[in-house]
């Protein structure tokens, strides 16, 4: 499997200025996804970041509310390094994070 790779600060902020200016609020939690699943983030910044942005934009798409929670299961479970912090999903959700977040 290849390894991830890791996304910067500055890229996502960029991708959500332009985002936010344009009114594509929409695509956010695709977004917010796609980075999930295919960069590594190491960082609790670039995490708070990420959630920042989850919480910002989920009065337009309410679909963030679940990406906001695997944001906040990434950072303890990948991060923090907290494996019983998966079981604050839902199975269903559960599945869905260890088969495309962490694959």
């Amino acid at each position: 499997m290849p390894k991830k790779e890791n996304i910067g600060i500055k890229k996502a902020v960029g991708i959500v200025q332009l985002i936010s200016k344009n009114n594509l609020h929409g695509i956010i939690n695709e977004w917010l996804l796609f980075i999930l699943k295919e960069y590594d983030i190491d960082s609790v910044a670039m995490m708070r970041i990420l959630q920042a942005i989850a919480t910002k934009h989920v009065k337009y798409n309410k679909e963030l509310q679940i990406t906001a929670k695997y944001l906040e299961i990434y950072q303890k479970y990948i991060i923090e390094k907290d494996k019983k912090a998966i079981y604050d999903l839902p199975k269903e959700q559960r599945l869905f994070f260890q088969k495309h977040i962490l694959k």
